[in-house]
Order: C-alpha cells, then sequence, then structure tokens
C-alpha cells in the first residue's frame, strides 16, 4: 500500500492488494468526518495542560524574589535593582504569554512552539545575568538552569529531536550569555583564567548537561509510550498492524479488517503534526469525499471512512502491491516509449475522471502514481495522494486558497506557483513533466518561458511534451481526453515505424 508520499518516504512493501468491496454505507453526514472540531478541542487540550504547568512555573520564578533579597541582604550585598528587572521582566514576559494561551483564537502549533521557545530562552538569559551579579561563573544562582530545563520538561512529551531543540536552545542561550557579556565583566575575565572557577563552573555545566539529557530522554520515552499505545489501538472494525509511511497530514497503516478477515491500508489524520490542524483534518475530510466520488480503476478505491469515538479520523482504502514512478525510474533508469505512454495514459484516463467531478488533482508527479500488478497486468497504475486537490465547487472553498502555490515545484504549473487556481491544465502540466521524468530520468525544468525541447525524449513524444509544458495555459492540451488522443496517435506512429 503506498500513500500520500508513503513509497518516498518508507520504500516500497510486498503486499498483495486485498479483494475487498467497497463499502455501501451512504456518504458521511458532516458530523461524521467533522474531526476540525475535535482536532481543535485536542490543541486546546494540549493548551491548556500546558498553561496550568507554565502558571506554576511563573509562581515559582516570582516566589525566588525572596531568595534575592535574601542573597543580597546576608550573603552578597549587590544591586537588588539589578535582580528585580531581571527577575520580573521575565515574570511579565510570562505573564503575557500565559495570557495569551488562555484567549481566542487558540494559539497554532507553530506560533505556541515559538512562544515556548522564546520565553524559556529569555528566562535563560536573566537567570545567567543574574548569575553575573553575585559571583559569575561560581554563582550558586546559574544552577537556577536546572530548575529551568526541569520546568520546560516537564509541561511537555515531545520526539527526541523536538525536545532536544527545546531544552538545547535554552542551555546554549545561557552559555551565549556568559561568552557575550565576558568584554563587559571585570569578574568574568578574571575568572576565565582561574583553575578553581573553571572547576566549579565545569562540575555546574556537568549538572546542566546531565540534567538536560535526561529530560529529553524521559521526554521522548512518554511520547513513544503514546505511541505504542495509539499504535495498539482499534479504529472502528480495523485493528491497527504496522505503520508504512506518513505524509503532511497523517500516518498510513496496514490494517486488519475485523470480520473480512483481510489486510487493507487505513490513513489517520495526525493532526499534531501539522502547523495548522483545524484546516488540516477539513483537508482530510475533502480528501476522503473527493476520491469516494472516483471510481475509475486507475484511482486508489476508499472502502470506508469515520471518526472514532475520541475523535479520530481515519478512512481505509485499498492495499497497494507495488512501487511508485520515482522508485521504478531509480531501479531501471530511463523506461522506453511504448511503456511510459501506457502508464501516462492510464494516469490520464483517472485524472480525466476526477475532472468531470471538478476535482483537481494538484500533485501529480512520479511518488503519487503507483505501478501495481493486478489482473495479470505489469504496469497496472494507481492514483493516489488528493490530499491537496482543489475543489471548483462551493464545498472547496477556502481549503485551496488562492494566492498560496501548494504542490511540488518541479511538476507545478507556473501559473499555479505564481498562486492562481488551478484549473485542469495544470494537472496536464503536470502529467507533461512525468512524461518527461519517465523518458529521461530527470525532473523537468522549472521556470522556463519556451518550448522545453528536453533531450533524451523519444521523437514522437517530443511535441507532446513541449505542448504539456508549455507555460502558457492556453496553449497546453485543454483536456485529459486531448491528451490521450495524442498519445494514442504517438502510439500508432511508434507502431507503424516499427513494422515498417
Amino acid at each position: 500500500m503506498t500513500n500520500d508520499r508513503i513509497t518516498e518516504e518508507a520504500g516500497p512493501r510486498p503486499h498483495s492488494v486485498p479483494e475487498v468491496r467497497p463499502s455501501q454505507a451512504a456518504p458521511p453526514a458532516p458530523r461524521e468526518l467533522g474531526a476540525a472540531s475535535v482536532e481543535a478541542q485536542d490543541h486546546a487540550a494540549t493548551l491548556l495542560r500546558y498553561r496550568v504547568g507554565f502558571g506554576y512555573a511563573i509562581l515559582v520564578y516570582a516566589v525566588f524574589f525572596l531568595s534575592d533579597i535574601f542573597f543580597v541582604s546576608f550573603v552578597a550585598p549587590g544591586r537588588l535593582w539589578a535582580y528585580a528587572v531581571l527577575r520580573f521582566s521575565g515574570v511579565g514576559f510570562g505573564l503575557l504569554f500565559w495570557w495569551r494561551l488562555t484567549r481566542s483564537p487558540p494559539l497554532t502549533p507553530t506560533v505556541f512552539r515559538w512562544f515556548d521557545l522564546g520565553i524559556y530562552s529569555y528566562t535563560s538569559a536573566c537567570i545567567t545575568l543574574m548569575g553575573l551579579e553575585s559571583g559569575g561563573l561560581t554563582s550558586i544562582y546559574l544552577s537556577g538552569m536546572v530548575t529551568t530545563i526541569v520546568c520546560r520538561g516537564a509541561t511537555q512529551a515531545e520526539h527526541w529531536r523536538r525536545g532536544a531543540v527545546s531544552i538545547g536552545v535554552p542551555v546554549a542561550v545561557h552559555f551565549f550569555t556568559l561568552v557575550a557579556a565576558s568584554p563587559f565583566s571585570p569578574t568574568l575575565q578574571a575568572q576565565w583564567g582561574s583553575t578553581q572557577a573553571l572547576a566549579l563552573f565545569g562540575t555546574m555545566t556537568m549538572f546542566l548537561m546531565a540534567t538536560a539529557f535526561f529530560i529529553v530522554f524521559a521526554g521522548h520515552g512518554t511520547w513513544a509510550l503514546r505511541q505504542q499505545v495509539f499504535e495498539a489501538r482499534r479504529l472502528g472494525r480495523y485493528r491497527l498492524i504496522q505503520p508504512i509511511g506518513e505524509g503532511g497530514m497523517g500516518q498510513v497503516w496496514i490494517a486488519a479488517h475485523s470480520t473480512l478477515r483481510r489486510n487493507v491500508a487505513v490513513k489517520v489524520l495526525r493532526g499534531e503534526r501539522v502547523r495548522d490542524p483545524i484546516l488540516a483534518a477539513a483537508r482530510f475530510e475533502r480528501e476522503v469525499r473527493a476520491t469516494t466520488e472516483l471510481t475509475h480503476p486507475n484511482t486508489v478505491r476508499i472502502y470506508d471512512y469515520g471518526v472514532t469515538e475520541d475523535g479520530l479520523a481515519y478512512y481505509a482504502m485499498e492495499l497497494l502491491a507495488g512501487h511508485n514512478l520515482r522508485q521504478a525510474v531509480a531501479r531501471e533508469g530511463p523506461i522506453s516509449a511504448a511503456r511510459a505512454i501506457h502508464i501516462v495514459t492510464q494516469t490520464a484516463r483517472s485524472l480525466a475522471e476526477a475532472h468531470t467531478h471538478g476535482i483537481i488533482h494538484r500533485d501529480v508527479k512520479p511518488e503519487n502514481i503507483i505501478l501495481c500488478e493486478l489482473g495479470g497486468e505489469r504496469d497496472f497504475v494507481k492514483v493516489i495522494d488528493f490530499g491537496i486537490a482543489h475543489l471548483r465547487t462551493a464545498d472547496g472553498e477556502g481549503l485551496t486558497r488562492t494566492g498560496i502555490a501548494i504542490g511540488t515545484p518541479a511538476f507545478m504549473a507556473p501559473e499555479v506557483r505564481a498562486g492562481a487556481a488551478p484549473e485542469e491544465t495544470a494537472d496536464i502540466y503536470a502529467l507533461g513533466g512525468v512524461l518527461a521524468f519517465l523518458l529521461t530520468g530527470h525532473d523537468p525544468p522549472t521556470n522556463h518561458v519556451g518550448p522545453v525541447s528536453i533531450a533524451g525524449i523519444d521523437e514522437a513524444l517530443a511535441p507532446i511534451v513541449d505542448r504539456a509544458l508549455t507555460p502558457q495555459p492556453a496553449a497546453r492540451y485543454q483536456s485529459m481526453n486531448q491528451l490521450i488522443a495524442a498519445l494514442d496517435g504517438a502510439r500508432h506512429a511508434a507502431g507503424r515505424a516499427v513494422s515498417a
């Protein structure tokens, strides 16, 4: 099975295509696939958990001003006002962030991560500067960095890569602040040359780095445990067996149907992995609706769809045994003209049906065209991934916006790269690029302003590729049927040439 860049990222899997009949259920009501609201609630819950933990962190940070007073009064006389500025500027920024967490609309995951990284980095700098006020490299205040990263780690469970950034950046800011302040601090300048001061600072640094490592490790362990719980779950009538790839909006799994005892492919929306979970859920829903309307044998078949009781959106589709065109060319090199015509013609027929339903695929590329062996036919094409399709209907309004280029640049029509709404000719341009790729083994050139004239293309197909890749939409083939007719003509011409 392959879907949503699955073979590009996870490689082909030798699984047979199940003979599962499509579900006869009526199209879903808006509530059934209304995962947008579910994703919004899930993200709101994440923000709520963070808000509670971060609120306690602000309180603790503010209360430590009492220790500043005691320190200046009884340990090392100094400028209390400097401690106050550093302490309460951090509290002020923290309260602003906390207040924003309580407002609507909720922060998107990307904005939330930037806020989180910024506030903890600023706190790290403040604690370091307080250390400079109270003894420099030997100041006990520098140990406050340990409390800071423990506080940060307690609020989030993340994959180790993301956790390394979330924890690593504030730690890096700590060291950067020390280095940057050295030219302005005679105390620091002297301590960099003191073996005793460096030894004490090195010991505190080891404690800090060890704590950071274990915080990242523990966070990853919690995240991995959540993943295992997810992998063991059931989605309606389907038991998830193993992941076989993932794309921008979801993961694809091999799953067993509890009644038919056959394997299918299940795509599951993973909202926490996208920048805008609400928009992603709406697009996911649209992908299901768009693909279920299509019945052409060269289009991947949707069998079932739904939302679990706890709001996880999914759909089941046929499990494909095969590999995508990029993998085929990587293994075999450029393919013959006759085989390329056979593959592209099937793809064009699938897209022609989509166009009659007002659906522009918008991401036609080698990774989204799968070669299967079906019914004894070796190169049976399946077109996948309608996740960013453009619908020329009211249902698609607001989900693919004019002025925003979405797709794969090498196969994206110039007008779409410029932000224009895609038409059928945009898919024709992309499919012309796929044809050129099959014949040459290279992606088509981008940003050309005239005829392409790509070297290495069969003589009978060169005019077809040139016309399909013409920058001006009006000069291309105006429908997939026109392109199919041109390919048929090239096939017949090649046959006559062989006969002669």
